[in-house]
């Protein structure tokens, strides 16, 4: 199941906590990956981070407005 959907299925609000840790987790991977695309002059790897941290962002507000 992709995160989004499983965000969107899950109503349990322990599991939503479990899943915006493991969401930081990822956030935080991809950044020091971005940077290091970037320092590295990887245009295209820095590219496809760049979507993948949105996707990852986006995930975040999700959660977030289920927690809420």
């Amino acid at each position: 199941m992709e995160a989004r959907e499983e965000v969107e299925a899950e109503e349990d609000q322990e599991r939503l906590v479990q899943i915006h840790t493991a969401n930081k987790q990822r956030e935080a991977t991809t950044c020091q990956q971005l940077s290091k695309a970037f320092a590295a002059g990887d245009l295209e790897a820095a590219r496809q981070l760049t979507a993948q941290l949105s996707y990852w962002v986006r995930l975040e507000e999700a959660i977030a407005a289920k927690l809420d």
